[in-house]
C-alpha cells in the first residue's frame, strides 16, 4: 500500500510498518511491506543534474548512505529503487557495483544487496590507517608550509571555534574534514591525498551515524587538539606534530569505542 503523506514526516512521529521513505518534490511516499520495520528516508534531486542515469542512481544512494539516511545493514532492493526512481534495473545494478568497489554495499547470498554495517572492527580499521595517513601528511606538511597555508589553517580553527560557540556541530563536521584536507593539500601529495579522501569518506559515515549520541559530546575537546597540531606545525616541531596527531585519532577511537560498548 503506497500512501502519500507531506514531506514533514518523520521516524518519530510514524506509526506504520514502513519500507521505504523517498522525499520526493513535496511529498514523501511510504511503502508498507509486511514484515519490515525500518524507515528509510533520502532526498531525490531533479535528475537533469546528473550526466547519465548510472550516475543519477549512484549519487543518490551514495549521497543517502553516507548521510545514515539509508542504515547499516539495510536491505537494497532494485527493483523498488529502480520504481521510485524513475530509472530501469540496469543503471541500478550499475550503481550499486561501484558503491560495492566503494566497501558501502555488500552482497548477502540470501538477502542480495546491503548497505554495509559499521562494526566496530571497521571504525578501528578506518582510525589506523586515518592515522597512519595523517602522520606522513604532517611530516612533510611542516616542511612545505608557508605563512599564507599557516593563517588558512588558523582561520579555519577560527570558524570552526564560532561554530562550536553557536552549537552548529553539523556544519562544523564539514569544516572539521576541511581541516585535516588542507594539512594534506601543503603536503602536495595527490596519491596520498586520494587515499585520504578515501578513509575520511568512511569516517564522515560514521561520524554522521554517531553524531547525535556521541561527537557533541566530544568538539571542545578535539577543538584544544587541532589547536595543539596547528601550534607544533608553526614551529616547525615535526616530532611533538606526529605525537598530537596520533593522540587525537587515538582519543577519538577511544571516544567511539566507549560508546559503542555502552550500547551493547
Amino acid at each position: 500500500m503506497k500512501i502519500l503523506v507531506p514531506t514533514t514526516l518523520t521516524a518519530s512521529s510514524a506509526s506504520y510498518d514502513l519500507h521505504f521513505t523517498i522525499i520526493l518534490y513535496r511529498y514523501t511516499i511510504i511503502e508498507n511491506v509486511q514484515g519490515v520495520n525500518q524507515l528509510l528516508e533520502f532526498s531525490i534531486p531533479s535528475p537533469r543534474a546528473y550526466k547519465s542515469k548510472q550516475d543519477y542512481v549512484y549519487q543518490v544512494l551514495r549521497g543517502a548512505i553516507m548521510k545514515c539516511e539509508l542504515n547499516p545493514g539495510q536491505k537494497l532492493i532494485i527493483k523498488e529503487i529502480a520504481d521510485l526512481l524513475s530509472v530501469s534495473a540496469i543503471p541500478v545494478r550499475e550503481a550499486l557495483r561501484l558503491l560495492h568497489s566503494e566497501d558501502l554495499v555488500e552482497y548477502n547470498a540470501h538477502t542480495g544487496a546491503v548497505v554495509s554495517p559499521i562494526s566496530p572492527e571497521s571504525i578501528v580499521e578506518t582510525f589506523m590507517l586515518k592515522e597512519a595517513l595523517e602522520v606522513v601528511s604532517i611530516k612533510v606538511a611542516i616542511q612545505k608550509v608557508t605563512a599564507d597555508a599557516l593563517e588558512k589553517l588558523k582561520g579555519q580553527l577560527e570558524k570552526m571555534n564560532e561554530l562550536i560557540r553557536t552549537e552548529n556541530y553539523k556544519l562544523w563536521g564539514h569544516l572539521n574534514t576541511e581541516f585535516h584536507m588542507l594539512i594534506t593539500d601543503i603536503a602536495d601529495m595527490p596519491l596520498l591525498e586520494e587515499m585520504l579522501l578515501r578513509v575520511l569518506d568512511k569516517w564522515e559515515r560514521i561520524r554522521n551515524y554517531f553524531f547525535s549520541e556521541l561527537l557533541m559530546h566530544r568538539h571542545a575537546q578535539s577543538q584544544n587538539e587541532h589547536i595543539a597540531i596547528v601550534t607544533a606545525i608553526e614551529k616547525g616541531d615535526i616530532k611533538e606534530a606526529e605525537q598530537l596527531i596520533k593522540q587525537h585519532n587515538q582519543k577519538a577511537l577511544d571516544y567511539y569505542m566507549e560508546h559503542i560498548q555502552l550500547d551493547d
